[in-house]
């Protein structure tokens, strides 16, 4: 078997209907999927520069908000794969 590390996100916004989401990447150690969530949960927070927001960044997740009610949340899942070999 074989550990993975998988970045993914979801958001929420109050004016919308719809959660949205997706698959970010996958990784093969939990530092290097830490280190792609914390710099997309940066970025995110660019975007923002001259506005409130908060951005919580702990081992396997990280959440942006707005006031407004504008939420992304990051998150980090292991995942086990079976080898077989030929």
């Amino acid at each position: 078997m074989k550990e993975l590390f998988v970045l993914a996100w979801h958001s929420y916004a109050e004016v919308e209907t719809e959660l949205e989401g997706a698959v970010v990447g996958v990784y093969e150690t939990l530092q290097q999927a830490q280190e792609a969530m914390t710099e997309n949960a940066e970025e995110t927070a660019s975007f923002y520069e001259n506005e409130d927001y908060s951005l919580d960044i702990e081992a396997t997740s990280a959440t942006f908000s707005t006031p407004n009610g504008y939420l992304i949340k990051y998150y980090i899942e292991s995942k086990f794969i079976l080898l077989l070999s030929a």
